[in-house]
């Protein structure tokens, strides 16, 4: 089995950490991290869902090789997911989202809380980079330790991210305006956590019952449960 993952809003693969190696490691497979069109100083003029998936799935396809595919991705890579799989059902065996939502199912401040908005507010004005992942990694995890260490790597990477405000609002918009497809026929496992304070977890709860997908909800994670507790995820998917 070979898994893809994909990030969400302003994070590129950089930012899954250390969870790839653990999850080849742990259930013996292939990773394979794309990031969303526009980072590492790309050019990129989209502003749909469909517009990246078609983006994402021409550069997957020049890298796949052979072998079965699963997707898993978090929040903004949940929608691109959904939307990929509907679209083309023979790509992925298993689907998993992280944290995700879409506009039919949910509200406004539902798909991005009022502490999101604070946050993001904050992390848009702050010029350095470091205050900036500091504030990602309080919005986004209830349960890593923030040390120096760990900051120093965010630092890092997020200096090579490429990442720019005209970019986020690209993608804010392309997740705004995302409708979830109406029928879906890859098997669907919905990852979520009540400890989220970007999205509440009611977003991922009426994704599943719209599918009759598959739940899993930790109790105290945050957004970005793979950071939070990777094993708790990889024991999710064990069976996928």
């Amino acid at each position: 089995m070979n898994w893809l993952l994909l990030r969400g809003l302003g994070r590129h693969s950089g930012f899954w950490h250390k969870f790839p190696k653990q999850l080849e490691e742990e259930l013996s497979v292939q990773t394979l991290c794309l990031d969303l069109p526009g980072l590492n100083g790309e050019k990129t003029s989209f502003s749909t869902i469909d517009d990246i998936v078609d983006e994402m799935r021409s550069a997957w396809l020049d890298k796949k090789g052979s072998g079965e595919w699963s997707i898993m991705a978090i929040s903004l890579g949940g929608m691109i997911a959904l939307n990929w799989c509907s679209r083309y059902p023979q790509d992925f065996s298993n689907v998993v989202t992280i944290n995700s939502s879409d506009r039919l199912e949910s509200s406004l401040f539902e798909r991005l809380t009022p502490t999101a908005i604070k946050y993001l507010a904050k992390i848009v004005m702050d010029k350095n980079i470091r205050g900036k992942e500091k504030k990602v990694l309080e919005v986004t995890t209830n349960l890593v330790d923030i040390n120096k260490d760990l900051l120093d790597y965010f630092e890092m990477i997020g200096k090579n991210s490429g990442m720019t405000v005209p970019l986020v609002i690209r993608q804010l918009w392309a997740a705004f305006r995302f409708r979830a497809p109406r029928k879906l026929v890859t098997p669907y496992l919905v990852l979520t956590s009540k400890g989220d304070q970007f999205v509440k977890y009611h977003c991922s709860e009426k994704l599943a019952k719209k599918y009759g997908a598959r739940l899993r909800v930790h109790d105290t994670a945050g957004h970005d449960i793979p950071m939070d507790d990777p094993n708790w995820v990889i024991e999710q998917i064990k069976n996928c």
